[in-house]
């Protein structure tokens, strides 16, 4: 749900894809566990982080496929 929200929206800050990961999940998952899937989606080379902290934003990879 993380990653088709920034394919949606993106490129996003931590703060915004949780609020929107959190209305769209019945039972979310903690925002810190959203911000590691946002690192292991980076690692996965699935979305871009720019920015530091607070600014950083999201976005995906040109080329990325597109979620399930």
């Amino acid at each position: 749900m993380v990653y088709q929200i920034v394919f949606e929206q993106g490129p996003l800050n931590p703060g915004s894809i949780f609020e929107q990961y959190a209305d769209r999940m019945d039972d979310p998952r903690t925002q810190r566990t959203v911000r590691k899937y946002l690192r292991k989606l980076t690692e996965y080379d699935l979305l871009t982080a720019e920015g530091i902290s607070q600014t950083r934003e999201y976005s995906v990879v040109p080329g990325a496929p597109e979620p399930e």
